[in-house]
């Protein structure tokens, strides 16, 4: 029975070392921009998570064959350690980060934060999202190009239009928001 739950035991460390290295890798990658792999921060993110997925896998598998106290760590036990690091860094990755770095929800109570000791009107607001999102940082302009860059958008000289994929695309993305009952569904 004791030998049992020291496994256990020293799976669940197995598990959460790697996990936690796993996290501190896959962090990293963003800071020495990896691959320099672009602008387009959702796919930025799945090369990160894919690359740490592969290195966790191969170490795991060598320490398996190389460390006799790994030798109980199952493939089943690689296969889940890699499936939890990556749900887990690719769901908190996506709730705050992703959406932090292009939400105007953000942007405002960012900047209510940053004058806690002003009173801020809605036509402050409304002109320090105007100047930051669609000026300074050409919001626009630049998911356009993340549109152009994944194939959802064709460029032509005075426009822009869907491709086939881009149909596809927003018609498969305002079914998914219909089938949540979302408020504003900006893809119909």
């Amino acid at each position: 029975m004791m030998k049992n739950i020291g496994e256990i035991l020293k799976l669940g460390c197995i598990y959460l070392i790697t996990i936690i290295a796993g996290t501190g890798l896959f962090l990293s990658l963003f800071w020495i921009n990896f691959l320099n792999s672009g602008d387009i921060l959702f796919f930025k993110s799945l090369i990160y998570l894919f690359t740490v997925c592969l290195l966790i896998i191969f170490i795991l598998i060598f320490l398996k064959f190389k460390v006799s106290s790994l030798k109980s760590l199952t493939y089943r036990d690689i296969l889940l350690i890699t499936i939890i690091f990556f749900t887990t860094n690719h769901i908190f990755y996506g709730l705050i980060p992703f959406n932090a770095s292009r939400s105007v929800s953000v942007m405002i109570v960012g900047y209510l934060f940053n004058h806690q000791d002003t009173l801020v009107s809605e036509k402050d607001m409304d002109t320090y999202i105007d100047e930051l999102y669609f000026k300074k940082e050409n919001a626009v302009q630049r998911r356009l190009l993340e549109q152009v860059e994944i194939g959802n958008v064709e460029k032509f000289e005075g426009g822009y239009k869907l491709t086939p994929k881009g149909i596809e695309t927003v018609k498969l993305m305002g079914l998914i928001t219909s089938v949540y009952n979302t408020d504003k569904n900006y893809a119909k």
